[in-house]
């Protein structure tokens, strides 16, 4: 089904969930479970039978990262414990990021869970366990679970016992099957986009590596490029925290934007603007920086470079790199955050506890810059793909707001489907 033929599923009627049953989950499900409790002694390294925890699972399986392995006989004895799932169980995350991950075992299933993996086997009869699935990916259950239903200070975990009080709204099941089709369609849309950008994201970081180290040329330039040390071409300072910090906080229209970690994103290239704000008799204390500034954050995930592009405060876990002389400023910001140049931070920075970045260690690293017009060809080409990522993942973020619109009218029964 396609989204064109998804939306003609629709009825006209209005309806309340009122009018569909709300049954317990336990009492429309033949096993509510989660996996082993620990791993068995045995564990090996290479070769076996996998045994997946939550770390394991994305949206649609199990692919993130590699599994364990485990021996036959542990293996064997975990079956019986009823830590394999079967077809159409539907698997939740359970611990950690609760139900963060929901999907259904479509085909026959080699390996064993840990109990961070709750396995729940509905009654096909009565539950369609794709519905079940999209229902768990509802926002607002996947609110009211982690708030009501978990436990744990740390690490948040489903309680079961509770779990399976949970009242599940249910509408006849050919509507069940009708409206997990149709969320499956939105879910097929945007797992197609998100391989679209990954095969993006994929080019560019192999450009990157291309260009960014002079080993792809562009035609009409040559020559080696200039091999300089952080502190020929930048000014370096870190930044400063007046104390306590607290007392400078302000919400006063002047006062000065505070730059914080939460102030950036993953794909952010810029720093636009901040959630909080010092007062101006803060500024002395700690270190303004100013549009086309870089910062650097210098400890943890460190070495992530963001372009200012506004005035602010940076306090001492971050690093400023303000460029001393004729140098493309997007060149540098793909530059400082090549895989290259996480390799070199890394390098410096090893051997501490808490690996972090000062500025005597990132004075000292040394890069290769070819000319100018160069810097500005390489810095085209990449910006270029950027923009293109841009829309593609806007495409992508409409899809998912489109679907979570649907989720909120299906999975309620405001809007109901033909079936």
């Amino acid at each position: 089904m396609n989204q064109q033929n998804a939306n003609k599923s629709f009825s006209n009627t209005d309806h309340s969930e009122s009018t569909w049953s709300r049954p317990r989950l336990n009492d429309i499900t033949l096993k509510i479970t989660d996996g082993a409790h620990s791993s068995p002694p045995s564990v090996v390294v290479s070769e076996g039978y996998p045994m997946y925890s939550v770390k394991n699972m994305t949206e649609t399986g199990f692919e993130r990262e590699q599994p364990r392995y485990i021996g036959k006989d542990d293996y064997n004895q975990l079956i019986q414990q009823g830590c394999k799932p079967k077809i159409n169980d539907v698997l939740i995350a359970k611990d950690g990021s609760v139900l963060k991950y929901s999907f259904v075992i479509k085909n026959e299933f080699n390996g064993v869970l840990l109990s961070s993996i709750a396995i729940i086997r509905p009654d096909i009869n009565t539950l369609h366990p794709e519905y079940l699935a999209q229902y768990f990916k509802k926002e607002r259950v996947r609110k009211y679970i982690a708030r009501a239903l978990t436990t744990g200070s740390g690490v948040p975990r489903i309680v079961l016992k509770d779990f399976r009080s949970l009242r599940i709204p249910l509408p006849p099941l050919p509507e069940q099957k009708k409206i997990a089709e149709i969320l499956s369609t939105w879910d097929e849309a945007i797992q197609k986009q998100e391989q679209i950008i990954a095969a993006k994201e994929k080019l560019k970081k192999g450009l990157m590596q291309q260009l960014l180290t002079g080993k792809k040329r562009f035609p009409g330039f040559e020559g080696d490029w200039k091999e300089v040390k952080l502190k020929e071409i930048f000014h370096i300072a870190r930044g400063g925290s007046p104390r306590p910090i607290k007392s400078y906080i302000t919400e006063d229209a002047n006062g000065v934007n505070w730059i914080k970690i939460g102030d950036t994103k993953s794909t952010s290239k810029y720093i636009y603007s901040t959630q909080e704000k010092i007062k101006p008799s803060g500024v002395k204390k700690s270190l303004l920086v100013k549009p086309g500034d870089f910062i650097l954050s210098n400890s943890m995930s460190f070495g992530r470079p963001y372009i200012m592009k506004t005035e602010g405060c940076i306090h001492d876990g971050w690093l400023l790199l303000r460029l001393k002389g004729e140098l493309s400023t997007d060149f540098m910001y793909y530059l400082l955050g090549s895989d290259n140049m996480a390799n070199k931070f890394k390098s410096k920075a090893a051997g501490s506890t808490v690996k972090n970045l000062n500025i005597k260690l990132v004075e000292t690293v040394k890069v290769k810059v070819p000319s100018f017009e160069e810097q500005n060809r390489i810095s085209n080409i990449l910006s270029n793909l950027d923009q293109e990522l841009e829309y593609m993942i806007k495409s992508r973020d409409k899809l998912i707001d489109q679907k979570k619109g649907l989720m909120q009218q299906l999975l309620t029964g405001k809007i109901r489907v033909n079936t």
